[in-house]
């Protein structure tokens, strides 16, 4: 069997690591935030890539309003249904991932929308993407694998990103490679986090 492909893994657009403190609110850098997660699985001919998207009270009461699109101030279960896709779809312009530094499009695959209660009586928005890129080419030994999530920029919020591989070796160009999730893909707090670390992004100015 010949060797397997070695991969540089470059995640990119994350400056700042920090100690997130254990605080007993649900999203305890503030009811204005937009977490982010992003699960990159590389595999010889196809990239795959698991989003989720957590938002807060106040982006999910301005969010929600889109989705009403009968306008009697609640979001149904048909509305919710349908804009499962138009979510992902909204998010693919702000996802980049590249191959030796030429992008690929992505296809998505699954999408998920849920309204999960939060404080006050407001719900909280969770946003599941699955998109996958088809290679035409296996992998060659020695390419560069490049993400990066610049979606709701301007929000506070953690950003996560996961890479693992399968049938490939991977290695990180600079810093090293997060391969297991502390966050549990954003389902966890910052009461369950004290002492770990997740990747944080200020908002750009």
């Amino acid at each position: 069997m010949g060797a397997r492909p070695r991969l540089i893994g470059v995640v990119a657009g994350f400056v700042l690591a920090m100690v997130i403190p254990a605080l007993a609110a649900a999203h305890p850098l503030g009811n204005f935030t937009i977490n982010h997660y992003a699960g990159v699985r590389i595999e010889p001919q196809r990239i795959l890539l698991d989003v989720v998207i957590d938002q807060a009270e106040i982006p999910t009461f301005q969010a929600r309003l889109g989705f009403d699109t009968d306008g009697d101030g609640d979001v149904s279960d048909a509305e919710t249904d349908a804009g499962r896709a138009t979510a992902c779809h909204a998010l693919e312009p702000s996802l980049s991932l590249s191959v030796d530094g030429a992008r690929r499009s992505i296809s998505l695959d699954e999408a998920g929308l849920t309204f999960p209660n939060g404080v006050g009586g407001l719900n909280t928005m969770r946003i599941v993407c699955g998109f996958s890129a088809a290679l035409d080419t296996p992998l060659a030994a020695g390419a560069t694998v490049a993400f990066t999530d610049t979606s709701y920029a301007d929000r506070l919020g953690w950003r996560e990103i996961v890479t693992t591989g399968s049938g490939v070796t991977l290695t990180a160009a600079k810093g090293n490679i997060r391969t297991s999730t502390t966050s549990d893909r954003l389902r966890k707090r910052a009461q369950n986090l004290s002492g770990e670390r997740l990747y944080n992004c200020a908002p750009h100015r």
